[in-house]
């Protein structure tokens, strides 16, 4: 699960077709985006959500009841998150859908940013953040 498609298109595709070659069954989970259609031509499945990089509380609260969903429909064993706000999202919608293994690849090191720009704000949402932050 990433944020947009060029997450998936040129960080993790190869990592996702050599998975379904050892018969893994892989969903992609990102924004709407012009590397869709590619990913989709290696017959891997994508569900799109929207998702804005940036804090948006409505947007996001959307985001998480759409994942939710997903997530309880599907009955995923694991959902692997990877860019920052699709880590939020993801992984706080895999843990109330029931998800039983949660994986976090961390790329970057924005998601200490996005804590950061939290506690600025005086948000609440900024515990939650730490909190999947530092959940191994």
């Amino acid at each position: 699960m990433n944020t947009v498609d060029t997450s998936i298109r040129f960080l993790i595709l190869n990592q996702i077709i050599n998975l379904q070659r050892e018969d893994y069954e892989i969903s992609a989970v990102c924004s709407r985006g012009k590397w869709i259609k590619e990913i989709e031509e290696n017959d891997i499945r994508v569900k799109t959500i929207e998702m804005k990089r940036k804090i948006s509380p409505i947007s996001d609260l959307i985001a998480l009841f759409q994942l939710i969903s997903f997530f309880k429909k599907e009955k995923f064993y694991v959902v692997h998150t990877h860019t920052p706000k699709a880590s939020f999202l993801g992984r706080l919608a895999a843990e109330i859908a029931g998800v039983p293994r949660i994986i976090f690849s961390e790329r970057k090191r924005r998601f200490r940013f996005l804590i950061i720009e939290c506690i600025k704000l005086q948000t609440p949402v900024w515990k939650w953040i730490y909190y999947l932050d530092n959940v191994d």
